[in-house]
């Protein structure tokens, strides 16, 4: 019997040193499994890490870009309104000169209407005037006649 109890226990001795080493080896596997994930998780960190600097970056180049462009509209349009004042100002000053131009004629014709009107009017005084001496002179005649 005391071959079968050392027999059982060499048995089990056998056993748990196989599954102390198979536990070992199990660990080591483990062991490596979890370095491994731990360098991948660490990759996948730096390269989280390097397209949020890329991304930053990109955006930096971006909002830059966009900076630089509405500055050149913003000039583009200061030009283009510095521009059309000027258009309107040269626009006034060419139709101002053309109403002054207008009136002058205009005054010119009313003075040159009222130096014709005014002639006319010495002209009909005139004959007037010398209608009612021929008239006079008709009715001193009359007068002269009839005395």
């Amino acid at each position: 019997m005391e071959t079968i109890q050392t027999f059982v226990l060499g048995a089990f001795c056998a056993l748990a040193l196989v599954g102390l080493g198979y536990s070992f080896i199990s660990a080591l596997r483990i062991s490596k499994t979890v370095k491994q994930l731990t360098d991948e998780i660490s990759g996948l960190h730096r390269d989280i890490e390097e397209t949020h600097r890329s991304i930053d970056e990109r955006f930096n180049d971006l909002e830059n870009n966009v900076n630089h462009r509405m500055d050149d509209i913003c000039r583009e349009l200061e030009n283009t309104d510095k521009r059309i004042r000027r258009i309107i100002d040269d626009l006034n000053s060419y139709t101002d000169s053309r109403f002054d131009k207008t009136i002058d004629r205009l005054c010119e014709r009313m003075d040159m209407q009222d130096n014709e009107l005014i002639k006319v009017v010495e002209d009909h005084s005139k004959r007037i005037a010398e209608l009612e001496t021929e008239e006079k002179i008709k009715e001193d005649k009359i007068e002269q006649i009839n005395s």
